[in-house]
């Protein structure tokens, strides 16, 4: 079975790869991103909506500072909810014609 997901339209991809290997064999993953790196950007943009010169009494700044309060040691995560959140926000709001 596992033959016949590497084969698509046709295409065989072991004739792709050195000595037979399959496209899952071969396959090396990038390495992740630090979290120091992750949390560090993170901060940065929480930054850019929260610095000095946006409107801090928005809604979208409440929102984003309850998200860090929830997560007071974990920006990226607080960061995420909030996007998630944002995004869920938004899809009610958008009318299907």
């Amino acid at each position: 079975m596992f033959r016949e997901l590497l084969s698509v339209d046709g295409i065989d991809e072991s004739q792709m790869y050195p000595a037979g290997r399959g496209a899952a064999s071969s396959f090396r993953p990038e390495p992740a991103e630090s979290p120091a790196l992750i949390r560090s950007q993170a901060m940065e943009i929480i930054d850019s909506v929260l610095g000095p010169n946006r409107a801090s009494g928005s809604e979208v700044a409440a929102r984003l500072r309850a998200h860090l309060s929830a997560h007071p040691k974990q920006p990226e995560r607080a960061l995420l909810e909030h996007l998630m959140e944002t995004a869920r926000i938004n899809r009610a709001g958008t009318k299907h014609y």
